[in-house]
């Protein structure tokens, strides 16, 4: 048992020591920080926004789109349009009976 203990020390002496020279000899650099790099640059600001919840969505959108404001022409511009169905409003629960 003293032999297998002293044998698997020995080995796991030779592995670290290869690993520390291996590392030094190549000259491994760590990751460059967070810090280091530049912000993130962050989304363009919004010229015109709407969230609108309705049941005629085609009334809404007209709406939407007459009450756009004038923007230059020339420039470019993004354009989304989304429509979504929501789930049902949840029945409130009801009181158990006393």
């Amino acid at each position: 048992m003293r032999r297998v203990t002293s044998t698997w020390f020995a080995t796991a002496f030779m592995v670290c020591t290869f690993s520390v020279s291996a590392a030094i000899e190549y000259d491994i650099k760590p990751p460059p920080l967070q810090r280091d790099s530049p912000p993130v640059p962050g989304p363009a600001p919004l010229v015109y926004g709407v969230v609108q919840q309705t049941t005629t969505p085609v009334d809404a959108l007209n709406n939407v789109v007459k009450n756009l404001p004038a923007l230059e022409n020339g420039k470019r511009y993004e354009v989304r349009l989304e429509v979504r169905e929501l789930a049902p409003v949840p029945a409130p629960p009801v009181p158990p009976a006393p």
